[in-house]
């Protein structure tokens, strides 16, 4: 099998290598892409012994997984918060006890506050997966929370599982851990 080389063919099914993809022709015209597995004609209609060329074209390798990490000081109420936009952005923050972004607060004493981008994963994967781990250590507690999405997706959550305490600005270090896994 050569990349770009061109077959012509009556047959029912087609096994193709991993990392290849294959391209049937129907005599009707309509097409299939057929990446590194085995396909059955007859299971598509239109398909069925109307093969009239398979063309071969080898496969990009799929990008590594990624393991991001940032560590740094902000200044929260209660709760820790992430968000990702959908974007290759991730963001943390720090809630009240409302819930609401604990942003322009004259208590954090310079210490950033609202949202804060942290790290950037790729975006030439739509489908990848992106998972966000979030710690804060420091100030009386250590706090955590999870979140996962497709690279496409958006979102954010208030971590409502564990809390600093003590009212007003809490400062503690907030460690976040981002793995971006292709798929491919």
């Amino acid at each position: 099998m050569r990349a770009g080389s061109s077959y012509k063919s009556d047959a029912s099914y087609i096994t193709v290598p991993a990392g290849w993809r294959a391209v049937l022709v129907a005599s009707n015209g309509q097409t299939q892409n057929v990446d590194g597995t085995t396909f059955n004609f007859c299971s598509r209609a239109g398909f069925n012994d109307a093969v009239v060329s398979i063309t071969f074209t080898q496969l990009p390798a799929c990008p590594a997984k990624q393991v991001l990490n940032d560590a740094r000081k902000h200044c929260v109420d209660h709760f820790l918060a992430a968000m990702y936009d959908g974007k290759g952005n991730v963001h943390i923050g720090g809630a009240e006890p409302s819930g609401n972004l604990h942003t322009g607060r004259g208590d954090c004493r310079g210490v950033p506050q609202g949202w804060a981008k942290v790290l950037t994963v790729p975006t030439t994967n739509p489908n990848a997966k992106v998972t966000i781990e979030v710690t804060g250590s420091g100030d009386g507690a250590t706090c955590s929370g999870k979140l996962e999405y497709t690279a496409g997706q958006t979102g954010q959550q208030v971590f409502k599982g564990c809390a600093w305490s003590g009212s007003g600005a809490q400062f503690p270090t907030v460690t976040t851990k981002v793995t971006y896994e292709p798929k491919c």
